[in-house]
């Protein structure tokens, strides 16, 4: 019986391409979350070249949330800026960017929702006046 060295290659060609193909899908990578960094950038002061882009993110996730009428989120968003801002020793901007998301949580009738992120902003605000 003569073995065809075409079909033996072909062979070869295929089990080496199926073994590509299905180790590509093994190692692709996976998409990292960009809040979940920019978070511990500004809690932790975690990677200092990143704390800019860190502030910018946050802050166009306030306004974008805010255009959205989404006023609990956007005062999230600010009270991550101001501890930032208050970590880095700026106490007057992390002042004022803490009253500016109480004035939004104001705004809005007093629930469970805004109870625990007001007491946090109130405890910033501590922090804050006792720095000074």
């Amino acid at each position: 019986m003569k073995v065809n060295k075409t079909s033996f290659l072909f062979f070869w060609f295929i089990i080496i391409n199926t073994f590509c193909v299905l180790n590509h899908n093994l190692v692709s990578q996976t998409k990292s979350d960009s809040t979940l960094f920019y978070y511990q950038t500004i809690t932790e002061l975690k990677d200092v070249k990143f704390i800019g882009e860190a502030f910018e993110f946050f802050k166009e996730k306030a306004d974008r949330s805010l255009s959205l009428k989404d006023t609990i989120t956007s005062a999230y968003y600010l009270e991550l800026l101001s501890l930032g801002q208050f970590k880095m020793g700026f106490p007057y901007e992390s002042e004022a960017t803490s009253i500016k998301a109480l004035k939004l949580l104001d705004d809005i009738r007093n629930n469970s929702k805004t109870n625990e992120p007001k007491e946090r902003l109130s405890n910033q605000l501590g922090m804050v006046y006792r720095r000074l």
